[in-house]
Formats: structure tokens, C-alpha cells, sequence
């Protein structure tokens, strides 16, 4: 099989790109969508839904009372499939807030009244535990799940380098990213 930190190479790398630039609402955005793409990869389909990532974090996110799988999943849909940080359905609080990292204000709950809760994540802290989960899954040999991930990791997005013809005995070598054909590294 191939090695899974090699396969999520890009991924570590652009957090650190964007811990290192500060990009803390990018980096928001590909934090919460990493469980899903590892969860996608344990399923014969190569697709995950809600239950898949929230089964995910519950196994490789340190447990924590303040930040369940429930509300790390809410955050995703609010946040990925309508750009906003209030949650109507799962978890325990109605709205997220993303502290730059260092800002001392990691899983601090600010309440607002009649169940208007809302939970303060700091952005660095999120991706420190996210490469921890991650750490995790790479580490774990359950055998069950591990034909599907091999199967899914040649189709992962990654950088690379691809030749691109641009006229006749013209060829461009540029860096890419993506999941198709002509990347190499």
C-alpha cells in the first residue's frame, strides 16, 4: 500500500503553508474537510457522509467534552456547504467562532443566553490536533478498512509536475495540483 503521510503530504503542507501566512479562514476550511477525506477513503465507495465522519473523529480526535464528533461535523455542512459558523442541527452549541492561533482562546464556550452558545476554536490549536488525529489514523493497521483506503489513495489530489505540450516541440513543465493523469513529483 502506498505510505498514507506521503499520500497526505499536500495536505500537511499547505496547513503549514497556512499556519505560517496566516491564512487562519483557509486553513478553517481545509481542517474541517480532512476527516471526511480520510473517512472516504475506508469506504468501498470512496465517499463519506455524516455518520463516516463523525465515526472518524471519534476514533482519532483526542476525546474532548467541549468539541465532540457532533459538532466538528455541524461545522463542516455550516461552514463548507453555506459558508457560515451558525449551525442549526448537530452539536452542542448554535454558532463557532476561529481565534488566530496563539490566541488563548481554544474551546472557550461564551453563552448568550436561551441556548445561544457559542464555542471559540483557536485555529492553530485545530490544526495541531487535526495532524494528531491524523498521525493517529496513519498509524492504525485495522486490517478492515485498509483495501479501500489503498484503492482510493492513487485518486488523493496532490502537488506535482505536469507536462503540458503548448505547440509543436514546445512542452511546459508546471506545478499542479490535482487528482487526474501527468503529475509527477
Amino acid at each position: 500500500m502506498p505510505d498514507l503521510r506521503e499520500s497526505f503530504k499536500t495536505y500537511h503542507d499547505e496547513i503549514e503553508r497556512c499556519l505560517d501566512k496566516q491564512c487562519y479562514w483557509s486553513l478553517v476550511h481545509l481542517l474541517v474537510v480532512l476527516p471526511a477525506i480520510c473517512a472516504a477513503t475506508e469506504t468501498p465507495s470512496g465517499e463519506a457522509g455524516g455518520n463516516e465522519y463523525m465515526n472518524w473523529c471519534r476514533r482519532y480526535f483526542d476525546k474532548d467534552p467541549r468539541f465532540t464528533a457532533a459538532d466538528r461535523y455541524g461545522i463542516r455542512v455550516a461552514l463548507v456547504h453555506q459558508g457560515r459558523t451558525t449551525v442549526e442541527e448537530r452539536g452542542q452549541c448554535q454558532s463557532y467562532s476561529f481565534a488566530p492561533s496563539g490566541s488563548g482562546e481554544h474551546l472557550t464556550v461564551r453563552d448568550f443566553g436561551a441556548g445561544g452558545k457559542n464555542l471559540i476554536i483557536d485555529v492553530g490549536q485545530l490544526a495541531n490536533e487535526t495532524k494528531r488525529a491524523m498521525e493517529k489514523w496513519f498509524s492504525d493497521q485495522e486490517d478492515a478498512r485498509r483495501p479501500n483506503i489503498a484503492r482510493h489513495l492513487p485518486l488523493l489530489a496532490r502537488e506535482g509536475r505536469a507536462e503540458i505540450a503548448s505547440g509543436p516541440g514546445m512542452i511546459w513543465h508546471l506545478p499542479v495540483m490535482g487528482s487526474t493523469g501527468g503529475i509527477a513529483r
